[in-house]
């Protein structure tokens, strides 16, 4: 990759001096201003024209290019993994329909994929919850 203006961007690679996760970088710099983005924080890019601030460009926001959102299949403001978590529960759906369909169990098609048990597990937290709250914030049994 090059800029129009010719040069080369930079990549960084490093562990944060304050945890273990190690730090992807891509910054680069032209003769107009300087790009930086960051692993960190996948949806936002640092556009610096020289002699102005920095300008915050979000994926799917009004600051992005027409070309740049035509590509960006996710609503702004929703994490990349939105669409594949989305994905993978249909697709584990379909596999249970289709075992059960074959004469199988629904069980045994994903392991994953959560069923009424869960569901009814799910509605006794947010009763105890509930309970909690309008006993003043009291501990209540699951």
């Amino acid at each position: 990759m090059r800029f129009r203006e010719g040069g080369p961007p930079r990549a960084t690679r490093g562990r944060s001096e304050s945890g273990p996760r190690p730090r992807r970088a891509l910054c680069g710099g032209a003769a107009t201003g300087g790009l930086e983005w960051a692993q960190e924080a996948p949806n936002a890019l640092w556009f610096t024209p020289h002699g102005e601030a920095s300008r915050l460009i979000r994926r799917g926001g009004g600051g992005a290019q027409e070309a740049a959102n035509a590509v960006s299949r996710i609503p702004a403001g929703h994490p990349e993994g939105y669409l594949e978590a989305f994905a993978t529960l249909y697709a584990e759906a379909a596999d249970a329909i289709r075992a059960v369909q074959a004469g199988g169990d629904r069980d045994t098609a994903q392991a994953l994929l959560p069923g009424i048990g869960d569901g009814m597990a799910g509605m006794g937290f947010i009763a105890a919850c509930v309970a909690s709250s309008r006993a003043d914030a009291a501990w209540t049994r699951l």
